[in-house]
């Protein structure tokens, strides 16, 4: 392999253009282009620092017969201890030169960087105290409290190999690498201006060049294992990211199918089906660009704006047809004729405590002949909710119950009448029930005053209630309060056993 083949993989390899080679090299990129056609041939210093760049020797660059030039990194335990060894060394050569200003603004801006870094931690435990308390709402605080342990530990490991990874690579890249670079270009220009001054023959130059070839670039085996494993831990986190979509892309396939059930049958609304449609596409693009992260595959990101930009396009065109769609519908706050008005009586009679607790307001007539009797009316409509009477103590709590599967249809069916007749139904417009109780006044009275106090009641078993959590949540602050002092303690129970076990062997070496 050429010369200029070897350069030009290199190149590649290292993901350099042309112009970015020509200026760690102080050349044009014309210079680069003819050395890489073959129709010139680099200088001596500028082979130097070619190999320095791409960690070579001169020999493996310039020797036709070694046809391939391996720049892998090595792996494995050594060659990450090799990584931090070399790491600690380039820092402390360039502490060592830097000027006593150079240090301190580097330092502080160091510190700046890990103040930064720390402050994510904040986030970080507010999430982990609403997991665990979102975890608690289950019920079983031991199993909480373990899994809650876990992905505590998990998390933290996390933020502390994302926090060395991020803190070492900006001083390396703000400052290590720019130190490097400037010692190169200082070697470099010292390098010409000594060929320019002095006259030296081949074997010194030879020499001189073998012993700058001796200094390596390092290999920071070390930062890329770091980023594997932060990698790995992202891609964990990408996969529950995507399960939210995957669920996504299939309901619109679902809901596609009973909107176009829905035109099928006179419902017109050709906007949703073509909302539904880009709306499909833009998870499926999504899903394929995380997929493709997930499993290290190189995206098509032609294809992927492509169909976003398509996606983004057939959206506004939905959105467009969806208001014309909206604007010939008429939303009346009439009820449909088929829909019934449906009125049940039931009979009480008045015993201490009883009351009668609605969501909305009960209308009261007064009829004193009734006495201690008491009549209820309750009207509802016909398959849209139902009236139940729940026993709550000594009252009765009433309650708009779910109506069942066949009334429920019934209900859908309206519904879609009406979309076919480009009409909506604003049932939120009315009260579907009505309670109105009958009896005499006192025993009205009797009833409101019985409410008012089931409702203080109520408020009380809250107080009382939320006034145990505060206090179970202090105690088991209490308890990791005390299982540290434990900690403390046991940690100072095994220092003193050390001081006694030395104690008596002074005693027994002076009684000996």
């Amino acid at each position: 392999m050429s010369f200029s083949e070897k350069l030009q993989n290199l190149r590649k390899e290292k993901k350099y253009s042309q112009e970015q080679l020509a200026d760690l090299l102080d050349v044009t990129r014309q210079s680069v282009s003819k050395w890489e056609s073959g129709q010139t041939y680099p200088e001596m210093d500028k082979l130097l620092a070619i190999c320095k760049i791409f960690n070579c020797t001169l020999d493996e660059l310039t020797n036709d017969d070694i046809k391939e030039i391996s720049t892998e990194k090595k792996t494995g335990f050594n060659s990450i201890i090799d990584s931090i060894l070399d790491l600690v060394t380039k820092t402390y050569q360039m502490i060592t030169n830097m000027s006593f200003k150079e240090l301190i603004r580097c330092g502080v801006l160091m510190f700046i960087v890990g103040l930064i870094l720390s402050m994510f931690n904040i986030p970080l435990n507010r999430f982990q105290y609403e997991l665990y308390k979102l975890l608690i709402s289950f019920g079983n605080r031991e199993v909480a409290s373990i899994i809650s342990t876990l992905l505590e530990f998990l998390l933290n490991i996390t933020y502390v190999i994302v926090w060395i990874l991020l803190f070492v690579h900006i001083f390396k890249i703000g400052f290590l690498d720019k130190y490097e670079f400037v010692s190169k270009e200082k070697e470099f220009k010292n390098n010409e201006s000594s060929k320019e001054n002095k006259v030296v023959n081949d074997n010194k130059i030879i020499n001189e060049e073998t012993k700058v070839l001796e200094t390596k670039e390092p290999n920071y085996v070390f930062f890329d294992t770091l980023g594997k494993l932060i990698l790995f831990f992202i891609k964990i986190m990408l996969v529950f990211f995507i399960i939210p979509f995957i669920a996504t892309f299939i309901g619109l396939f679902g809901l596609l199918v009973v909107t176009i059930y829905f035109i099928f049958t006179g419902i017109h609304y050709f906007s949703i089906p073509i909302l539904i449609i880009f709306g499909i596409l833009l998870n499926y693009i999504l899903i394929e660009f995380i997929v493709n992260i997930i499993l290290n595959r190189k995206n098509n990101y032609r294809k992927l704006i492509a169909i976003f930009i398509i996606s983004l396009a057939g959206i506004g065109i939905g959105s467009g047809i969806f208001i014309l769609d909206v604007h010939k519908t008429e939303v009346t706050n009439k009820m449909p004729m088929e829909m019934k008005r449906i009125t049940n009586i039931h009979e009480y009679t008045y015993e201490e405590g009883l009351f009668f607790e609605y969501w909305t307001d009960i209308n009261y007539i007064v009829d004193n002949s009734l006495k201690d009797k008491i009549i209820i009316n309750t009207d509802s409509y016909e398959g849209l909710n139902r009236i139940d009477f729940y026993n709550q103590g000594k009252g009765y709590e009433i309650y708009n119950s779910s109506v069942d599967i066949s009334n429920l249809m019934n209900f859908i069916d309206v519904i879609l009448r009406g979309l076919r007749n480009n009409k909506i139904y604003n049932f939120s417009a009315y009260d579907y029930s009505k309670i109105t109780i009958t009896s005499s006044k006192s025993t009205i009275n009797n009833l409101k005053n019985n409410l008012e106090k089931y409702y203080k009641e109520q408020d009380d078993i809250r107080n009382r209630y939320n006034e145990y959590e505060n206090r179970i949540d202090d105690l088991y602050d209490e308890i990791e309060s005390l299982k540290e002092i434990n900690e403390e303690l046991g940690e100072d129970k095994n220092i003193l056993e050390y001081e006694l076990e030395d104690y008596k062997k002074r005693v027994k070496s002076i009684m000996e």
